[in-house]
């Protein structure tokens, strides 16, 4: 609708200005000077117009390209799939339940939050600070080094050492 509205408002006065050139001989020469100022505007728009409507669509997908070299073997590591030998499946509920025996305060926080109950600013800050400490477990944890007893010893102990502070 844009480039008709405009194209048709260059045109009229194109033919506006070609009224007003007094020797018929530049006639031709205007209209061919014309045409081409009204190709590049066209020529421009059109490059505006499909960039914005293409720049976010995904191309077609390619074939399949060649499988790669296998990698190299690794380790013999702590079983991490099979539940019976004990290993961690959830790291986050490991740490949260320790969380929640250990320091009453973060559990009747969690409590709060699972209600929908509004926390107050320094249930807050405690709730922030627990936060912290639980990403740096979790990344422990997520190392796939210790079994569920290991790990439950790692932050029972981490804990005494931090509230005896």
């Amino acid at each position: 609708m844009f480039f008709t509205i405009i194209s048709l408002i260059i045109i009229f006065i194109a033919i506006i200005i070609s009224q007003f050139l007094i020797e018929p001989e530049l006639q031709p020469i205007f209209w061919m000077i014309f045409l081409l100022l009204f190709v590049c505007y066209a020529n421009i728009y059109m490059a505006i117009y499909y960039y914005v409507k293409l720049r976010n669509n995904p191309g077609i997908q390619g074939e399949r390209g060649e499988p790669g070299l296998k990698g190299t073997k690794g380790s013999q590591g702590v079983c991490v799939v099979d539940t019976s030998c004990d290993a961690l499946q959830n790291c986050n509920e490991l740490i949260d339940n320790t969380l929640r025996n250990k320091i009453s305060e973060y559990g009747a926080i969690r409590d709060k939050m699972e209600k929908g109950t509004r926390l107050s600013n320094k249930e807050k800050k405690v709730l922030e600070g627990i936060q912290t400490y639980k990403s740096i477990l979790l990344v422990k944890c997520e190392s796939g080094a210790y079994t569920r007893e290991e790990f439950k010893d790692i932050v029972t102990n981490s804990l005494d050492i931090a509230l005896s502070y």
